[in-house]
C-alpha cells in the first residue's frame, strides 16, 4: 500500500490542519519523487541494457543479410535473363527479386546559399502561380522541406533548378509469411 493509500485508510488525509502536517506531506511527497525518480532510473538501465542486448544480438543477422544481399545482387545481375526473363521482378518460392523504379530530389545544404536562392525562387513562384506551388513549404530558418517538393511535377521542379533522379533500385523481398508458415508460425 502507497503511502497516501495508508494515510487514508487511517484517516489522516482529511486535510491538513498545522504546520507540522503540512510539513509532513511535503516529506512524503519528496518521498514519492524519490520513489518515483528510482524507478524511472530503474527502467531507463533496463531499456539500455534490453538495447544493448538487442544490439549485441542484430550484429550478426545483419552482417549476414548484407552478405546475402551482396551475393544476390551479384547472381541476379549476372542471370539477368535467365532470373528474370524480361521483366524487372521475378516471383521465387520464397520471395521476390529485381529491380524497382526509385527517384530521389538532392537539395542544397541546409543554411547554404544555394538553399537560400532555392528558398526565394519558390517564394516569388507561389506568388505567381500559388496554386501549383502550394505544397512546397518553407520553413522560417529558411530552408525547404524535400517531402513537400516532391509532389511537385517535374517541369516545376525545373523551374526551381532541380531534378529529380530516376534509378532502377535493387531489391529481395522474402516471403515471410510462407516463411513462418514453413517454420510454425515463429
Amino acid at each position: 500500500m502507497g503511502i497516501a493509500a495508508a494515510m487514508r485508510h487511517r484517516g489522516e488525509m482529511g486535510g491538513i490542519t498545522s504546520l507540522e502536517e503540512l510539513d509532513t506531506a511535503i516529506r512524503l511527497v519528496g518521498k514519492c519523487d524519490i520513489a518515483i525518480e528510482r524507478i524511472n532510473q530503474d527502467m531507463e538501465m533496463a531499456v539500455m541494457r534490453a538495447k544493448q542486448e538487442a544490439e549485441r544480438r542484430l550484429t550478426e543477422p545483419t552482417a549476414d543479410r548484407g552478405h546475402l544481399l551482396g551475393l544476390i545482387e551479384t547472381y541476379v545481375t549476372a542471370n539477368k535473363e535467365q532470373v528474370l526473363r524480361g521483366k524487372k521482378t521475378a516471383k521465387l518460392n520464397y520471395g521476390k527479386v529485381g529491380w524497382r523504379s526509385s527517384s530521389k530530389l538532392p537539395l542544397p545544404p541546409k543554411g547554404s546559399e544555394e538553399m537560400f536562392g532555392l528558398v526565394d525562387r519558390i517564394e516569388m513562384l507561389k506568388q505567381s502561380d500559388p496554386e501549383r506551388f502550394v505544397d512546397a513549404y518553407v520553413v522560417v530558418e529558411k530552408n525547404v522541406l524535400a517531402t513537400s517538393l516532391k509532389s511537385l511535377a517535374d517541369e516545376a521542379l525545373a523551374e526551381l533548378g532541380l531534378a529529380r533522379i530516376k534509378a532502377d533500385v535493387f531489391f529481395v523481398e522474402p516471403d515471410k509469411v510462407r516463411l513462418r508458415d514453413l517454420e510454425g508460425g515463429s
